[in-house]
């Protein structure tokens, strides 16, 4: 909440003295005073309104800190927290302070400490470490909500596994953590990229465009070798990592973020891309989040729902609508096309 909290600049790469400055000066909630975990009063005082807008209508809240370049996006030209122990100390104040001024208010779901790690170079263990010292931190200051966590980069599904299991000093397993991933497979084909032109759902796909950029873990005979992108191959992703890290170490995990974006035509299995993801969290007992419910002013529809444009008209995806309530509403799972019970 509050913007990138903790986007730092100047020469933080040497030691841990966190008196350096590092607020970026177009970031309003940085503030240079450890006395307030360097978050601004004023945006503490805009996150609190919003949780309460929130938790008075009953809606559960995970409280997430975007910041793209503390999460690794610059590096090495930005300084993020696995490199510079001064900014990682900050970011564990910070989290420090909202920890304990959030936790007389309910319906907190969890504290989502670093929204996807982008850092794509460093190693697992840096950033469990850091997610480690992190939770500690806010869970000595609130206990009630788990720590939301997951890999890098941007929490890619197959790198949950065992190396992202959080310790604590004494190397203990930590307690009230949920391990998060993100579901966006194949990337090109629910972006509409040019690059899955031609291509639809379910279909054959060269490995290059399933798996673009990690062709050397999945496909032993080349990026030109062709893999069938179908239920099946959905439910095998799901299987290999997060069930499994799931049923072995006996965690919590949930899917931050998955979609498919409106420009994907329905012809090209828009709906039934949607419907087998869907299905199949529901299946293994995975909570998850649609990515995203509703834009402001964009001149393209993207992953939502409800898509204003750049005029403030409003437009509504009615037919993913209904077809997510059909699967998430507990009314049963209607074949596509059955449009039989669904209310106007």
């Amino acid at each position: 909440g509050g913007g990138d909290v903790s986007a730092g600049g100047g020469d933080v790469s040497g030691g841990g003295d966190v008196s350096a400055a590092m607020c970026a000066p177009a970031d309003a909630c940085c503030v240079e005073d450890a006395s307030v975990g360097y978050f601004a009063p004023k945006c503490l005082a805009d996150l609190r309104r919003a949780l309460t807008q929130l938790t008075e209508a009953g809606l559960w809240v995970i409280v997430a800190a975007k910041a793209r370049y503390a999460a690794g996006e610059g590096f090495p030209s930005v300084p993020d927290v696995f490199h510079s122990p001064a900014l990682a100390k900050r970011y564990e104040a910070l989290w420090t302070h909202l920890a304990q001024s959030l936790k007389s208010m309910p319906n907190i779901a969890g504290y989502e400490v670093l929204s996807e790690p982008r850092n794509k170079v460093v190693p697992q263990s840096a950033v469990a470490s850091f997610y480690s010292r992190v939770c500690g931190a806010v869970a000595a200051a609130d206990p009630r909500a788990p720590c939301v966590v997951g890999p890098t980069p941007y929490y890619k599904i197959w790198h949950l596994n065992e190396s992202m299991l959080l310790r604590n000093p004494a190397g203990e397993r930590m307690q009230n953590i949920v391990y998060t991933f993100d579901f966006y497979d194949p990337w090109d084909y629910i972006t509409a990229d040019p690059a899955a032109a031609g291509y639809g759902y379910p279909d054959a796909y060269p490995c290059s465009v399933a798996f673009r950029g990690w062709v050397p873990l999945f496909c032993p005979n080349g990026s030109a070798q062709l893999v069938t992108v179908d239920r099946f191959w959905l439910k095998g992703l799901l299987d290999r990592n997060p069930v499994a890290l799931a049923a072995k170490a006996g965690v919590p995990v949930f899917c931050n973020q998955w979609g498919i974006k409106h420009a994907v035509a329905e012809e090209k299995g828009r709906l039934e891309y949607a419907r087998d993801v869907a299905e199949l969290f529901e299946q293994a007992d995975i909570h998850s989040a649609l990515w995203i419910w509703r834009s402001y002013r964009n001149s393209k529809w993207g992953f939502e729902l409800v898509h204003e444009d750049e005029d403030r008209r409003e437009a509504e995806d009615v037919t993913m609508m209904r077809l997510l309530n059909s699967i998430w509403g507990g009314d049963g799972m209607p074949a596509l096309g059955d449009t039989s019970g669904w209310a106007a």
